[in-house]
């Protein structure tokens, strides 16, 4: 139920902008495949976490929140007081429904905007809000906000699918609007006060939003400029509109996260190669290359408000075929630190917390996927249990208390100051 799972389903044509932008890119996941994972996820979950064998972890520092009556559940966002959103199979396994989780309420579920399906993608730092993407009774797919006092609003009942990506404390959501027919996909922000705001482009067709940062200042994704043979990566406020942060010389850049200061990080394509590395970006000082001159390729996954930076190392191997990464962080003062796996080939970071806690995915040696922990008192922690097969921590609190994934085909809750 995250972009992990970018190639489930099929729903939209195909088109020739779509096909231009993909390859221009280099990155054909990196097109705006929500819509297609949020219909499809059932499907891809059920196919993904049966493999697992659907064992609940059973260790102290691990909660096991359960499902909405199915066999399969999956965290995908926590926020800081510990309240979970993600999705879950209700009974027969025939649709799955976005939920909130608490630990005095349990795990409740959200519902639809009258169609079959829905899912959760993000929770607000306080908990109040939730944001994701639901099926309507016509067929289509739409971003929602829920919370306790206005249940599911649907934020774009105009459009035919769109999805909300993020969500602050102030009710503002970042989304994703798709047109099926013209094949141009749209980056928005919503308030109560104003409704949908599109953001606009770089001067070509297609945008796509990432991230927004906590304080609701900035939004950060990529943008098609006119031509549509560039991508650039964006940061968007309101007073000044829509800001390319440019590349680092090469043809395309992405955005992945920005933190309440405005920097912006993400993975550049490079003028000398055809590789890419992570960057950072600030108004003040422009896009800077995170990597060496001449060295391994990187990306920068998320950021925290101190402005350390999470990403990925990328190792070189005789076998361009063998895939072998490391989660990495910059501390914010010069400084690099690979942190490993847990003794497979790689590992991938998808959110760092303001204590510098790391939290993703790595594999193991006997070539399944656990979960992980990593800060620089303990090094990287296995969080999923021993006989595991699948296991993620998708989601970190900013005060790095907790962390929210999967494992075992359940959603876990792990906190991660517990010994």
């Amino acid at each position: 139920m995250t972009n992990l799972d970018d190639n489930v389903g099929d729903i939209r044509r195909s088109t020739s902008l779509r096909t231009k932008f993909a390859r221009v890119t280099g990155f054909a996941e990196r097109v705006d495949t929500s819509f297609r994972e949020r219909r499809a996820a059932p499907i891809a979950l059920l196919v993904l976490l049966a493999a697992a064998g659907l064992h609940a972890a059973a260790r102290r520092a691990a909660v096991d929140l359960g499902t909405l009556g199915g066999t399969v559940s999956d965290a995908s966002s926590i926020s800081n007081a510990g309240v979970v959103v993600g999705g879950s199979y209700v009974a027969g396994n025939a649709s799955s429904h976005g939920f909130r989780w608490s630990t005095g309420g349990g795990m409740v579920d959200l519902g639809t905007l009258g169609g079959i399906n829905s899912a959760a993608t993000a929770v607000s730092d306080d908990g109040r809000f939730v944001v994701g993407s639901s099926d309507t009774a016509d067929g289509g797919q739409h971003a929602f906000r829920w919370s306790r006092k206005d249940g599911m609003v649907d934020l774009t009942p105009f459009t035919w699918e769109s999805t909300a990506t993020a969500v602050v404390n102030d009710g503002m959501v970042a989304g994703n609007s798709y047109d099926p027919w013209s094949g141009v996909n749209r980056g928005f922000v919503w308030t109560e006060r104003s409704g949908v705001i599109d953001l606009g482009t770089l001067g070509g067709w297609t945008t796509r939003v990432r991230a927004i940062s906590p304080n609701g200042a900035f939004v950060v994704g990529e943008s098609s400029l006119a031509g549509e043979a560039h991508v650039h990566a964006f940061v968007w406020t309101a007073t000044r509109g829509m800001i390319d942060t440019g590349t680092l010389g090469g043809r395309w850049s992405y955005a992945a996260a920005v933190n309440d200061a405005g920097k912006v990080v993400g993975w550049s394509g490079l003028s000398t190669s055809s590789s890419s590395h992570a960057f950072a970006w600030t108004d003040s000082d422009g896009i800077v290359d995170l990597s060496a001159p001449g060295s391994e390729p990187t990306r920068a996954t998320a950021v925290n408000s101190h402005g350390a930076v999470a990403g990925i190392r990328y190792v070189p191997t005789t076998d361009p075929r063998v895939l072998v990464s490391n989660a990495c962080i910059w501390t914010g003062e010069g400084e690099m630190i690979a942190v490993g796996t847990l003794g497979g080939r790689f590992s991938w970071p998808l959110g760092i917390s303001n204590n510098r806690t790391m939290v993703g995915l790595s594999e193991m040696v006997n070539g399944s996927t656990h979960a992980f922990a990593w800060s620089r008192s303990r090094g990287m922690v296995d969080l999923s249990a021993a006989e595991s097969a699948y296991g993620v921590a998708r989601s970190v609190s900013p005060n790095g208390e907790w962390a929210a994934g999967v494992d075992g085909g359940h959603a876990t809750l792990w906190r991660l100051n517990q010994d």
